[in-house]
């Protein structure tokens, strides 16, 4: 008994190390625009879809390619606050978003989002820090974080099912003023 009272300080430590280390890479985004580049695979029922995405958080929202497979490679799709345009060529198209999944070319948006403003849900050691995140009531996103805290894959949850697997072959940040730090100063020494 005396042993678990001791050894229970000692595991929060640890929670504690894995939620600091998420927050430097959330902090880390602080003043970034990221891009990425990620194999994504989508599952629905028996159905399997691969692609090579790239995405890129520009200062009117997310700019998605597909990078393979070769037959739709080149399709763009343009995400801005909620609303989504696919287009090849010179045609453009709305792209609706059903309410119960996550379209492979959405995925990466999310991801970002979550990565962003999710609440951390859950954080845990494995080949890495997991990081779980919940961005609305109905959906999970965990990030895989590696020893350098750069991501390397995540998954998305819809209703409790994981829909979307991402594995991260790219990813980097630059210098933006797209997610500035609004953080005044409340530190009473202003008059």
């Amino acid at each position: 008994m005396l042993l678990s009272a001791l050894l229970l300080p000692l595991s929060a430590c640890g929670a504690g190390r894995e939620e600091a280390r998420f927050d430097a890479f959330r902090d880390s985004l602080t003043d970034a625009a990221v891009t990425v580049t990620a194999e994504v695979t989508a599952r629905d029922g028996e159905d399997v879809t691969a692609f090579t995405l790239s995405c890129t958080e520009t200062d009117a929202g997310c700019d998605i390619e597909v990078l393979a497979p070769e037959e739709i490679q080149g399709v763009r799709a343009h995400l801005a606050s909620g609303e989504a345009q696919m287009q090849f060529d010179d045609l453009i198209l709305p792209m609706p978003q059903a309410e119960d999944a996550v379209s492979p070319l959405m995925a990466l948006p999310m991801v970002l989002s979550a990565a962003r403003t999710g609440h951390l849900d859950l954080v845990w050691q494995e080949d890495g820090l997991v990081c779980q995140l919940v961005p609305d009531d109905d959906s999970a996103v965990r990030i895989y974080l590696n020893e350098d805290n750069v991501p390397t894959a995540a998954e998305v949850d819809v209703g409790g099912h994981t829909c979307v697997f991402c594995t991260i072959t790219a990813w980097s940040t630059e210098k933006s003023d797209l997610h500035e730090s609004n953080d005044t100063n409340l530190g009473g020494d202003q008059p």
